[in-house]
């Protein structure tokens, strides 16, 4: 995903040096997967694992490394009229009444750790002992270095809950 978003910023780039010439060259192609892949190495490693029962009963994976900069969560089926389902990285499913957002979360992958942002979500983000959310402490995010730092998705006593391991 890295490479394309790269492909497209320096697309539009030129675009704007060329007034609406926008066809990159074999070299420039080549240039921005280069730089994608060298921004992706500088990245943290983070894994995301499930911390319930509830949230392991959801996935196929005990366990899963993030690769892309930006992982999603929120609540599945959210999109299925919009076509928007490519949006969510973990979809997780949920009855009413509804304590997970459609668009819950998201995990930043930075060079140091990883930064954790609200995304505007009813009953907010938990990470260790903060709430993130406008609602609660009106902080959107926190930024996470190494070590294991628990998440959890909702209101207090939620099962939707994960450990983030930055290494």
């Amino acid at each position: 995903m890295a490479i394309f978003r790269n492909l497209l910023r320096k697309q539009s780039w030129q675009a704007d040096d060329h007034a609406g010439s926008a066809v990159l060259s074999a070299d420039e192609i080549h240039d921005a997967i280069e730089s994608a892949e060298s921004l992706d190495s500088e990245l943290a490693e983070v894994w995301l694992e499930p911390d319930s029962e509830y949230t392991q009963a959801q996935s196929l994976l005990s366990k899963r490394q993030l690769v892309d900069r930006i992982f999603r969560i929120g609540r599945r089926g959210a999109f299925a009229n919009t076509g928007a389902v490519d949006q969510l990285d973990y979809a997780l499913a949920q009855n009413e009444p509804y304590t997970i957002s459609k668009l819950h979360c998201e995990l930043e992958l930075r060079p140091t750790g990883v930064l954790v942002r609200d995304l505007g979500s009813r009953y907010g983000t938990k990470v260790n002992d903060l709430r993130l959310g406008e609602r609660f402490s009106g902080k959107q995010s926190i930024a996470l270095t190494k070590g294991r730092h628990c998440l959890v998705l909702g209101p207090r006593g939620s099962r939707f809950r994960f450990v983030i391991e930055v290494k």
